[in-house]
């Protein structure tokens, strides 16, 4: 291209210029008279974004008057056949090797991949280029000192369980039905999944992929006067989610736990996120999803000998076709703990599962939403065993169904327990009973001496051979024997 200047009034003037914000310029006139008119075609601007222009004076004075000014920058075609490339710029989730060709007869080329101008001192081009991340190719070709046009081609890699809603804009929508849109009111208020490697992401609510920053903004409610705005990430079969992490997006609410700075831990094989602020929206640049494989085979086998065991592992879940019933502790007595149902329990939570004695129970992953677990004083040693002290903590007895003191020792992985410190009170007894909160726990027998089927044991924990009248646990039950 040209670059000429004109102006009235003036004092003389030298006009210099570099390219791209470089500090180095090379003048392109010398002393101009006033009313001067400089017109460059010399100056060869290809390849390069910006021009700057700088007006001194190489006299003592250093005073200059420019009136009315007028700039003007011409686009001139070049002679040299511009480079291309064998793979189109878009999104991709393989590595790309990239061909240039050369189509300037005598001509050599140079590239960049860091998104800057090719210059005859860039990278010169010699073998195809390996592209695995994402990454902005330019080529130029020069003959006899004579640059072609500037060739340009952007390749976006998915990364698994990244959605990049920056980079992404104009070359991949993840396979949902969502196209960048420069229209205010162009929203979408319907369901859509998209897809990053082997994460999918629902989106429902009211939102739009926002020109403005290529950023994904969501709505609220209120504003939409339609169902929630809610973002629905989860991972692959067998797999939990231990982290989210939104660039923007920090008002969302999540179905589990806590989002700190932009940033959500846990492990859920399927977390929702949802906006549901009076007014306003989110700006959403980029969610990150990491996850992991789940260490334990599942469906989960629970062996419920007594009829009780104690649980807890590094997944979420669903006690919902298990034959089984999940319990949390919240609250404990001088002799009792007292036990609160939940279905879908959250990864690493501490639980007591009651069955029928001796069986074992499947458990599956849970999906979705989990249950309220706020409260619960139950610890799971999840997969690292847990060392204790002498008094330090209340485990749970196969064989009569109550939590006792502990002696120095550890405690299996995959196991739940109470600290002492959590729920001694004074007068607290070293056995607590579970406390279910049902009148079916305790039964009215008339046995004859000896002719109770199981062991018997009295509200101390110490096993009973021959029970007289009174309160008693049998097989984890609460038994008056009169």
């Amino acid at each position: 291209m040209k670059v000429s200047w004109a102006q009235t009034g003036a004092s003389k003037v030298t006009v210099a210029y570099a390219f791209d914000g470089g500090t180095t310029y090379t003048d392109l006139s010398n002393n101009s008279s006033a009313n001067a008119k400089f017109e460059s075609s010399e100056l060869i601007v290809s390849g390069h974004t910006t021009i700057n222009l700088k007006f001194y004076r190489t006299s003592t004075s250093t005073n200059i008057r420019l009136d009315n000014l007028t700039l003007t920058v011409t686009a001139i075609g070049s002679n040299i056949a511009a480079p291309t490339f064998t793979v189109a710029e878009g999104a991709y989730s393989t590595p790309q090797t990239v061909t240039i060709n050369t189509n300037e007869e005598g001509g050599t080329t140079y590239y960049t991949i860091d998104g800057t101008a090719p210059t005859n001192e860039s990278t010169q081009y010699t073998t195809p280029i390996s592209i695995a991340e994402t990454t902005t190719l330019k080529a130029i070709t020069y003959k006899n000192n004579e640059a072609s046009n500037v060739t340009t081609a952007k390749y976006f890699f998915i990364e698994d369980g990244v959605f990049d809603f920056v980079g992404a804009a104009g070359l991949t929508s993840y396979g949902s039905d969502v196209a960048i849109t420069t229209n205010s009111s162009d929203y979408i208020e319907e369901a859509n999944t998209w897809t990053a490697g082997n994460v999918t992401m629902e989106t429902s609510g009211k939102y739009r992929w926002w020109y403005n920053g290529n950023d994904m903004r969501f709505y609220t409610k209120k504003e939409s006067n339609a169902e929630t705005t809610k973002i629905t990430l989860t991972a692959p079969e067998n797999h939990v989610i231990t982290k989210v992490v939104f660039d923007g997006g920090s008002d969302f609410s999540p179905s589990i736990g806590s989002l700190t700075s932009g940033t959500w831990s846990g492990a859920a094989n399927s977390i929702a996120f949802t906006y549901d602020k009076s007014s306003g929206s989110i700006n959403v640049n980029k969610i990150s999803v990491t996850y992991k494989s789940t260490s334990i085979t599942t469906p989960i086998t629970i062996a419920c000998e007594g009829g009780y065991a104690s649980y807890s592992c590094d997944i979420p879940l669903d006690f919902t076709n298990s034959g089984a019933e999940a319990y949390i502790i919240k609250t404990t007595s001088e002799n009792s703990a007292s036990l609160t149902q939940v279905t879908k329990v959250p990864a690493n939570t501490g639980i007591i599962v009651k069955g029928n004695k001796d069986d074992v129970v499947n458990v599956a992953i849970a999906t979705g939403d989990t249950d309220d677990v706020t409260g619960n004083l139950l610890k799971g040693t999840v997969n690292t065993p847990k060392a204790v002290a002498l008094n330090e903590a209340y485990g749970l007895s196969k064989t009569d169904g109550k939590f006792h003191l502990l002696n120095a020792g550890t405690i299996p992985a995959n196991k739940a327990y109470l600290l002492a410190s959590e729920v001694f009170q004074a007068g607290a007894a070293a056995v607590l009973d579970l406390d279910f909160g049902e009148t079916t726990g305790v039964n009215t027998l008339n046995v004859e001496r000896g002719t109770l089927n199981g062991e018997c044991y009295n509200l101390n924990g110490q096993r009973i051979a021959q029970p007289t009248k009174g309160l008693y646990i049998v097989n984890g039950r609460k038994v008056v024997i009169k």
